[in-house]
């Protein structure tokens, strides 16, 4: 039974995070600069358009730009699949607000992922993940990324299936 299929996520809790900073940033310059209003305006206008620009790329079209790779990777059937059991499963110790990867393997093959990834699986244990213990028996399709100025081993392996297997 497959239980989880390829999909881009969007995360938005970066973006509030750096309309917060924005805001902090804005209000110590208009402390600092508010005898020269020009200066000022300036200042906030450059600081929203770079702030933006840095948004929209590392958010919106990095993260869409690797996913549609993975996409015709899938359309091409150019996905690995791996089948077995998990062991050597890990999950972040804390409840919340960190940023610890959850791990595992199945056939010495190891998989990483963070909670707030945009592309792949990506829903830890706390989150009401599907991968959840050592000894589940798993079929996992995925992609192997690599980056540009190394090709001997992939730098992260997208989960882009999962299919429960019976415990037959």
């Amino acid at each position: 039974m497959q239980v989880y299929k390829f999909s881009y996520n969007y995360n938005i809790s970066f973006f509030l995070s750096l309309f917060f900073i924005m805001i902090f940033i804005i209000m110590v310059m208009a402390f600092f600069f508010s005898a020269d209003k020009k200066i000022l305006k300036l200042l906030i206008m450059i600081i929203f358009v770079g702030m933006f620009s840095f948004v929209v790329y590392s958010l919106y079209i990095h993260p869409f730009s690797n996913y549609r790779k993975i996409k015709k990777a899938i359309e091409n059937n150019e996905i690995l699949y791996v089948s077995g059991e998990v062991t050597e499963f890990k999950t972040p110790s804390l409840k919340w607000g960190n940023h610890e990867s959850e791990s595992f393997k199945i056939n010495d093959i190891e998989f990483e992922y963070l909670e707030n990834e945009s592309y792949g699986y990506a829903r830890i244990v706390k989150n009401k993940g599907i991968i959840n213990k050592n000894g589940q028996k798993l079929k996992i399709g995925y992609y192997e990324e690599y980056e540009y100025y190394d090709k001997s081993k992939p730098s992260r392996r997208v989960i882009v299936s999962i299919e429960i297997l019976n415990s037959d």
